[in-house]
């Protein structure tokens, strides 16, 4: 169900709870990553990186499912659904994954630099909860997706010849 077909199903707080589980669902193994690659970065970077690569291993796996042609519903949500127990437990149970922010040092450019960080953060998690209105915009966002789900398989360009024509 994608587009304005949904959009009486939509709660934003669903969107919320999914995204924060998705979230976290992929910082983990973008963790478990880095430590298997043996990669060492400074903690603002680390923790951006694992989820980058949490983000990225999680798009190979729905790429690899569809292109043997087995991405059906069940088999995509557990795709989505396998990372995120282990995924939270490896984030919330490291001592050195989660760290107290401190005011150490300058603490009025901080705390400014604290406040319009958290500012940025509140405006893009409103408009991230307000569903789209714009009918290309979500039709075009979600056409890939829907038609992975639909075929089950990777199957972006059927019948090119006659497309073209």
């Amino acid at each position: 169900m994608t587009s304005f077909f949904a959009i009486e199903h939509y709660s934003p707080i669903v969107v919320l709870v999914v995204g924060l589980s998705t979230f976290f669902g992929f910082w983990g193994p973008g963790t478990a990553l880095l430590h298997v690659l043996r990669l060492k970065l400074p903690l603002p970077w680390h923790h951006v990186t694992a989820v980058l690569l949490g983000i990225q291993a999680g798009s190979l796996a729905v790429q690899i499912v569809g292109a043997f042609g087995i991405a059906t519903y069940p088999v995509l949500v557990s795709l989505w659904g396998l990372p995120l127990v282990p995924g939270a437990a490896a984030v919330f149970f490291r001592r050195s994954t989660i760290r107290s922010f401190s005011f150490s040092g300058q603490a009025k450019t901080t705390l400014l630099l604290a406040a319009i960080i958290a500012r940025a953060v509140i405006v893009n998690l409103l408009i991230a909860l307000a569903p789209s209105s714009k009918i290309d915009e979500l039709y075009y966002h979600m056409l890939v997706p829907s038609r992975i789900v639909s075929d089950g398989a990777l199957r972006f360009y059927r019948l090119p010849w006659e497309s073209a024509i």
